[in-house]
């Protein structure tokens, strides 16, 4: 990957796309979490991932734990590579992040993405169930694991170096999720079609009302898909999933 500044790590560097796709990635993560994507995707997409402070090279810096804060410190970072037509794209904690980049940008009179690709993340009126932020470190892991049941995490955690490296951030961005109210008192719906994307039949999937209530938070399309798998759905079913984003992205980028 390389980088257009700190906060937008390329992971496919295209000359003159015909789309940018800005990617968020969950709770816990980094930039690097969509690496590979783009043999998946059209060749005219560039892929932009976005890298929160405190995390790979920005490990030296303070989280930010706050929804508002975010959205105004990506304003600036991502203001310029607006340029061409976008897409948003993201995860779990992601998913809310992007969509409320999209509300702040339409807000503002900038154009709008062309698809908002919300997986692994419930609609924004409901929050979230059961805080995790302030639990002990040990409570604190026990219960994401036996939330997300992800293999993958349990061997992370299993490692104390990097458990106490990971610890900090995951409760930094679980904080950031759990503290987030969507705010009704903010006019307008997006114009944009939203893509709602989840897992079925595994741990940590969706309950059908609350993905479906995405609907309710654009006044252009909306479709949901469904993938096999539990909550790290994206890693489980890529090809699936992104056989699915590349179909939506695909009518923007035929010249």
């Amino acid at each position: 990957m390389d980088k257009y500044n700190e906060w937008l790590a390329r992971v496919k560097r295209v000359v003159k796309p015909a789309l940018r796709l800005f990617c968020f990635s969950y709770a816990g993560g980094s930039a690097s979490f969509c690496s590979g994507w783009e043999k998946y995707l059209p060749q005219e997409v560039e892929i932009v991932s976005i890298q929160l402070p405190g995390r790979e090279e920005r490990f030296r810096e303070p989280f930010i734990t706050d929804m508002g804060a975010l959205i105004e410190a990506l304003r600036a970072p991502m203001r310029r590579y607006l340029d061409v037509p976008f897409a948003l794209f993201g995860h779990s904690m992601g998913a809310s992040v992007c969509y409320e980049v999209a509300r702040d940008l339409q807000r503002r009179g900038v154009d709008e993405p062309r698809v908002l690709f919300a997986a692994g993340r419930q609609a924004p009126q409901f929050a979230e169930k059961e805080p995790l932020h302030r639990l002990p470190d040990r409570e604190f892991i026990h219960a994401f694991i036996e939330q997300h049941a992800s293999q993958s995490l349990r061997t992370l955690f299993a490692d104390p170096e990097v458990r106490e490296l990971f610890v900090p951030q995951l409760r930094a961005d679980m904080e950031l999720i759990e503290n987030y109210r969507f705010d009704a008192a903010k006019p307008g719906k997006l114009s944009c079609p939203i893509v709602a994307l989840d897992c079925v039949g595994g741990r940590g999937c969706i309950d059908e009302r609350e993905l479906a209530a995405w609907r309710e938070h654009t006044a252009g399309e909306f479709r949901v898909y469904r993938f096999p798998g539990d909550h790290f759905f994206l890693d489980s079913a890529a090809p699936q999933l992104l056989a699915v984003v590349a179909a939506q992205l695909a009518p923007f980028v035929r010249r």
